[in-house]
């Protein structure tokens, strides 16, 4: 059974994303890969770390490869907003995490990932 888990951390300068990739078990998984994570408008990926496989932000591809049952494997992705889109609210929908393998629990293979940025307008200091 694979596992997707996504998280998002808005709270800074930059959007970071966290997607967690878990083989809940019993038995390895291959050919691990997420799916449909592309940057929406208004937002560019910056820089990426795995720590297993490789991203590519233009096709939303992240392949892992093999996943051992009990092991998980960790993508973060950090985006800037891009100019004319600050205070939007940016949503990534269906972001999926399939294996050739025989998933027993599906419902968790699929994340929807939203990050707001109305704490990223610049406003002008007038000092009297």
């Amino acid at each position: 059974d694979v596992a997707l888990f996504v998280s998002v951390d808005d709270t800074g300068p930059e959007i970071v994303y966290t997607l967690l990739a878990d083989n809940l078990g019993p038995d390895p998984a291959t050919n691990v890969q997420v799916t449909s994570f592309s940057p929406p408008a208004g937002l560019t990926f910056g820089a990426y770390s795995a720590s297993q496989g490789s991203y590519d932000d233009n096709s939303g591809i992240w392949q892992i490869g093999s996943l051992a049952s009990g092991l998980q494997a960790t993508l973060v992705v950090s985006a800037t907003i891009e100019p004319g889109h600050e205070g939007e609210t940016f949503v990534i929908n269906d972001i999926t995490i399939s294996a050739d393998d025989v998933d027993l629990e599906p419902l968790n293979n699929q994340r929807n990932a939203t990050a707001g940025s109305t704490n990223r307008v610049n406003l002008p200091v007038i000092i009297k």
